[in-house]
């Protein structure tokens, strides 16, 4: 008789007895989907496994071995041998340990753990439960390696295990411990302990806030069986005996997902640079000392080696590819202030010196402590105690070479004296000031062949313009997500809320609402600002506590809500502009003080609104910029005492046809499509930084994606309206410009080309080829590109200029690689035809050579020397998609182009061994034996998870082994998910040649490769799975 079913979510699979129940229960209704992939081989198998639990229990012991053959029989039989075979007919025994040596001579057995290993358990320090401390002691005897996570150490939990590592690590274990100096509990009696007894320790030591809250060991066994405890202990004595503490003991067998996870999130620890090697040297216990000490000695200069953090290392990579692709040598970089700016600058130019030796630098900034903090991190970098001169106050450089120099200095000295081209590089700090006389003067005079700006605030309360120096760009920004996650900024919680207006009808301008109709109707009456006082008071805990800054959309408003504020109880305070300096000035300090809770402002962007404490932002004017909204999100960023965290009152109105919602909440999300943001608008935002939050209102929520859903529907005639408007002269990139869209808004959609919406919307252009249409649109397939010297190739190919008889066999390939995208596998057999039929669509060509100059502004990393083979055209670190590496290793055959299968193919021409990896797979399109574990471990370590039917000891795992003594190099070809938000199929990132450093199990082989260069920061980032 079918079960009774309850009304509520499930996820299993849908038996008969399940469809019955249904069917005779008008009130029900099944939401079913197709048991495929992933998905499917998941639940059956949990639906089979208590089946099957159910009938052994039900069986006596002799019957359930039978029972248990007879079902790997049938395995076998369906399967043909493949997945179960006789050696997987089981016998009437327990096997719990294979002895080998001394062992098992003595017929001795190791101590086993008080929960089985094949079970999953949790641990409370309940009087009749297992106590941690306890278990892991046990667990400890049958470990082979042991990483310990925790943020805390004392010697008072230490001891207590003590004796149990020192006999691990005496027997051979490898223990690797992490740990942090945070708010200084970790004792170095404990850690040089653990050194001692033979322990490699990584720490992290920023005394301020720690990233690092778990606390977990993983046990590994060689047999497969680890296991790991995660949860809340530290290693102190409360926490292993009597402390309230839950920790979950979790089962490789049962949980082992998990338990990977946990292996791949301590291996990415283990290798970011926050964590630093401790040796027990003196100069360890020295660092270690000088974190956790409670008056730090000034001036200490540490002699270890400066590495940036990833997020650094990105901008430096982009600086590098503004200045090696670009011809770039005036840059600016806008951080928020916390996140090592300085260190940037020194890190840039040690890089740029080390290539142009000797290179005189002129660093400029407008106080003596940043001067004197900078020339420090300088000497920190370049190890050379005795780098820089000071010209501030009254020090004056003697020999001219590295000046740290204050701008009141500068601006009292005549530098006519000094050749404009004296200073290779120029570095100004707080480059916001530099549209003041005193930085103009001393612009204008130099004539570096560098120039590098840093600053926090790019934008100018006066308006004045400082990009006009940098070419109108900002050479590179640190992401805000990044700036969050490394605990540099708070993390913001966001709360979306509908003010009951209605902005449809509002005169649209010059792409934003009109300021003096929204003023209008902001200020036409109370009934917006009693619902904005409202809300205040229902998510600040006391208003009168808060520090808040009120973005409004003129001055009248800013007015308006000022008098409302007060009248209500809450001391409020306007600036703008216009606002003389001095009251500024007081108006921020009286915010800082707590006499007023709230500035209300119009030209908030500007240096004059930057005060930490701010802990309340309150959006109350239409944002329809990404750029202006993370600014002004950022005023509200910066730590200060007591403050944990931002709080955002995003007051949200029913919106225009044009307004873009996806602009501002796509920066908060980190740049994504817009039909990501619409995703994570329905999933209530699942992916977020670190510590932050961001909620909708139902009614905001609502207005959002309708929004988003006009959004995604543009409609090829108003794009045909507006390239009218633009008329004969319009570009793709200006084209591009005014309708807002990204090249991957433009090209995943149709019409897919630029040349058939200028026929449609009747702009003229060159004759129509006879496959325009279809030639067009495979355009989208070449929009990844990002190698430079293809892009050049391909400009020449669309302008005519090649010489078929003359080409190059790495040419000839790239030539392949473009005829096959834009005409299909099959044009390989005959390239010079399938070229002549490109050539034959002219406006085509055309606007390939506007594509691939909007592309080469996308590049993310410069040209590298290495080179598979003279002939292979592909280039380290760029993207390729599967057609692209297949025509560039001239991979043809009788039906055309091949395209590699199963992840893996050898190419016997170059004795390459490509591998092709998807790191987020989706069980709606991978299969259960295709989820393997792949991911960047850091830099230069790639974890890979071969295919299930490999083993070491078989040919296909020897390629991978002993590739070196084969004669093959692996190839790792990696993309992070097999869609990209704009629903192209994604390409992959060429990471390089790889050497085979170790493996774990087998069927499938868990291998780690070193990789030959360095993998990008960037690429790091997107690739690896721990945070």
């Amino acid at each position: 008789m079918p079960k009774k079913l309850t009304a509520g979510l499930y996820d299993k699979a849908f038996t008969e007895g399940n469809q019955h129940a249904v069917e005779k229960d008008p009130s029900l209704r099944a939401h079913t989907d197709k048991l495929q992939n992933h998905t499917g081989v998941r639940l059956l198998s949990q639906h089979l496994n208590q089946l099957i639990e159910r009938a052994l229990a039900g069986q006596s012991e002799e019957n359930r071995v039978e029972l248990a053959n007879d079902l790997i029989r049938i395995i076998e039989k369906k399967t043909r041998g493949s997945v179960a075979q006789q050696s997987d007919f089981v016998t009437n025994a327990w096997l719990k340990e294979l002895a080998r040596g001394v062992q098992a001579h003595t017929n001795t057995q190791t101590i086993r753990p008080g929960i089985p290993l094949s079970h999953s358990e949790l641990l409370t320090n309940a009087p009749s439960d297992h106590r941690i401390g306890y278990e892991l002691k046990r667990e400890i005897e049958s470990a082979d390696r042991i990483d310990i996570l925790i943020a805390f150490i004392k010697w008072s939990g230490l001891r207590l295990v003590r004796e149990a590592l020192q006999d691990f690590v005496g027997r051979g274990g490898g223990l690797r411990v992490i740990t942090t100096t945070y708010m200084k509990a970790t004792e170095r009696q404990a850690i040089d302990e653990l050194i001692q007894i033979g322990a490699k320790i990584k720490i992290s030591y920023d005394t301020r806030r720690t990233r690092l809250h778990a606390k977990a060991w993983l046990l590994h066994r060689n047999t497969g069986f680890s296991t790991a405890f995660v949860g809340s202990s530290n290693l102190s004595a409360a926490a292993q005996l009597d402390g309230l503490e839950w920790n979950v003991r979790l089962s490789k067998v049962d949980a082992g997902r998990i338990i990977d996870k946990i292996e791949a999130a301590f291996n990415s620890y283990w290798e970011d640079v926050e964590f630093e090697i401790y040796d027990g040297s003196q100069e360890s216990q020295k660092r270690f000392d000088a974190a956790v000490e409670e008056e730090p000695r000034p001036g200490r200069i540490m002699s270890l080696e400066v590495h940036p953090y990833p997020f650094q290392q990105e901008i430096l990579d982009k600086l590098d590819v503004e200045r090696t692709i670009h011809g770039r040598t005036r840059n600016l970089v806008v951080a928020a202030t916390g996140t090592g700016k300085t260190v940037m600058a020194a890190l840039d130019y040690r890089r740029l010196a080390r290539q142009l030796s000797p290179l005189r630098l002129l660093f400029v900034a407008h106080r003596a402590e940043i001067l004197q903090q900078a020339r420090t991190t300088f000497r920190d970098v370049l190890k050379h105690n005795t780098f820089g001169e000071d010209y501030v106050g009254g020090s004056q450089p003697q020999k001219w070479d590295h000046v740290f120099a204050s701008v009141q200095s500068l601006a009292n000295f005549d530098l006519d004296k000094i050749s404009p081209k004296h200073f290779g590089m120029i570095i100004i700090d707080e480059f916001h000031h530099a549209a003041a006389k005193t930085y103009q003067r001393l612009l204008e005079h130099f004539q570096s062949h560098y120039l590098l700006g840093l600053t926090a605030t790019p934008e100018r309360a006066d308006g004045k313009d400082i990009l006009s120096w940098f070419g109108g760009r900002v050479a590179a920004e640190l992401r805000v997500w990044d700036a969050i996650d490394r605990g540099l900024l708070v993390p913001f919680h966001y709360f979306g809320r509908h003010d009951g207006g209605d902005l449809s009808s509002v005169r649209w301008v010059r792409g934003k609402y009109d300021d003096s109709e929204l003023t209008r109707l902001f200020t036409a009456d109370d009934i917006r600002v009693r619902k904005i006082l409202k809300v205040v008071k229902e998510h600040i805990a006391n208003p009168l506590e808060m520090r808040a800054l009120g973005f409004c959309v003129s001055v009248s408003h800013a007015e308006f809500m000022t008098r409302k504020f007060d009248d209500a109880g809450i001391p409020a305070a306007c600036i703008t502009g216009k606002t003389p300096r001095g009251e500024r000035i007081n108006a921020q300090n009286r915010l800082r003080k707590g006499e007023v809770n709230i500035l209300f402002s119009v030209d908030v962007l500007g240096e004059g609104v930057d005060i930490p404490p701010v802990d309340t932002i309150l959006m109350l004017r239409p944002t329809n910029s990404a750029t202006v909204f993370i600014q002004q999100l950022g005023r509200g960023l910066r730590f200060a005492e007591g403050k944990t965290c931002l709080t955002v009152l995003d007051f949200i109105s029913n919106s225009a046809r044009q307004f873009r919602f996806d602009y501002a909440l796509g920066a908060m999300l980190g740049k994504v499509a817009r039909k990501s943001v619409k995703e994570a608008v329905e999933k209530d935002f699942p992916a977020l930084p670190s510590g932050c939050s961001l909620l909708l209102d139902q009614e905001s929520k609502d207005v959002v994606l309708n929004n988003l859903r006009t959004q995604l529907r543009y409609r090829s005639s108003e794009l045909e309206r507006l390239l009218r408007h633009l008329g004969d002269r319009a570009t793709l990139k200006t084209f591009l410009d005014k309708a807002e869209l990204s090249i991957e808004d433009f090209y995943s959609k149709k019409p897919n080309s630029f040349t058939l919406l200028c026929r449609r919307a009747g702009i003229s252009t060159a004759d129509k080829g006879p496959d325009e249409t279809e030639i067009g649109s495979r355009l989208r397939l070449l929009i990844h590109a990002d190698d430079a010297p293809r892009l050049n190739f391909i400009r020449q190919a669309a302008k005519g200029d090649l010489n078929m008889s003359g080409l190059s066999e790495r040419d000839r390939r790239r030539l392949l690689m473009l005829v096959c995208a834009l005409l299909g596998g099959e044009a390989a057999f005959d390239l010079s035809a399938g070229y002549n039929k490109i050539l034959d669509h002219l406006a085509i060509c055309k606007e390939l050579i506007s594509l691939t100059d909007l592309l080469k502004e996308n590049i993310a990393h410069t040209p590298s020397q290495y080179a598979i083979s003279p002939y292979v055209p592909l280039e380290l670190h760029t993207r390729y998609s599967l057609q692209e590496i297949a025509s560039a290793f001239n991979l043809v055959g009788k039906g055309g182009l091949l395209s590699p299968r199963e992840g893996i193919r050898f190419d016997e021409a170059t004795s390459c061994n490509l591998i092709f990896v998807t790191i987020h797979k989706n069980e709606k399109y991978y299969a259960s034996t295709a989820m393997y574990r792949d991911y960047v471990i850091d830099a230069h370590h790639f974890h890979w998870q071969s295919q299930n039917n490999t083993r070491s000891d078989m040919p296909k795992g020897r390629r991978h082994t002993h590739h070196k003594t084969l004669g093959i190099t692996p190839l790792i070809f990696a993309r992070t998910a097999k869609k990209t938000d704009y629903g192209l199929t994604m390409p992959y990132q060429f990471l390089g040649p790889a050497s085979y450093l170790s493996h774990e199990g087998e069927q499938p082989m868990s291998i780690i490769w070193k990789m030959k260069y360095p993998i990008p920061a960037d690429i790091v980032r997107n690739m690896r799975l721990a945070a």
